[in-house]
């Protein structure tokens, strides 16, 4: 496998879910509340990138990676939202990618990715969007009382530093997974699986966005299971992504496979007991 610099890999995690065929009802990263205060979700799984048509083309380089997401409940809080204080919750979610050296991900200069943020709890929605965001692409941030922004992140080898913008963004640096209009619920009863002795129900949903432009084109398909019983809902998923280019001027069938992206993870561990790796924001 070749070793190559991950500032060119950017992600991690997000998910879609949703009630039905006709109504998309969840989706995010983190789409409920964990019942327990302190918990720590760990998905484990690949990143694929072919670049070049591998249809057309002999010339074609396919990258693999290894990836780890861990999704942690922290602890409750409170903090202000719209200008009013209100409940809130302590989350950490950290990513790492690279290869597998002696059965650890080692990640590249910035494989290793942490955000430590303090989210309103009724942001956390078992819907698309609500009145004023749309939260499987951003997640809201709580402030103190002073306004200043209740998040902080760590990138690689670096030092902790203040998140500034009152919303962590999703898709693409964090996950492939974006917000899909067109979901579809595939099967209601997916074989049960265990996790940690906690027995998950599983529903299973397809989901696709085509994002276009006159030089760019991007398909992005995924499939998705979500359980009522793991801590954030989210179980399993694969991502898709075909990216395409072409010339400004020329017509819409001129687009060319420019790369093929594959993810897939799998939630592995529930652990009790989460305890952060970053400091609360000064």
């Amino acid at each position: 496998m070749r070793k190559v610099d991950l500032r060119v890999v950017g992600l991690l995690l997000c998910c879609v879910l949703c009630a039905g065929v006709e109504n998309a009802s969840a989706q995010g990263l983190i789409r409920k509340l964990p019942k327990q205060e302190k918990v720590t979700a760990i998905y484990n799984g690949t990143y694929t990138q072919v670049n070049g048509d591998e249809k057309t083309s002999d010339k074609t380089e396919t990258l693999v990676w290894n990836r780890q997401l861990e999704i942690k409940s922290l602890s409750k809080s409170k903090g202000f939202y719209d200008g009013k204080e209100v409940p809130c919750r302590w989350f950490e979610i950290k990513i790492t990618t690279g290869i597998i050296v002696e059965g650890e991900i080692i990640p590249g200069k910035s494989g290793l990715r942490i955000y430590k943020i303090l989210v309103p709890e009724s942001k956390v929605i078992d819907n698309p969007k609500d009145k004023d965001t749309i939260f499987v692409s951003m997640i809201p941030i709580a402030t103190d009382r002073n306004g200043k922004v209740m998040g902080v992140k760590k990138i690689g080898d670096g030092s902790p530093e203040p998140i500034t913008t009152g919303v962590l963004q999703i898709y693409s640096m964090i996950s492939h997974l974006c917000h899909y209009k067109n979901v579809e619920l595939l099967s209601a009863n997916e074989p049960s699986v265990t996790v940690s002795g906690i027995d998950l129900k599983q529903k299973k949903y397809k989901a696709e966005k085509i994002m276009e432009n006159r030089t760019f084109r991007s398909t992005n398909k995924a499939e998705i299971w979500s359980s009522d019983d793991s801590p954030f809902g989210l179980v399993k998923w694969v991502v898709k992504l075909v990216r395409e280019k072409k010339n400004q001027v020329e017509k819409r069938d001129r687009f060319k496979v420019s790369s093929r992206i594959t993810v897939s993870m799998t939630l592995r561990q529930i652990q009790q007991d989460a305890q952060s790796e970053l400091p609360n924001p000064r």
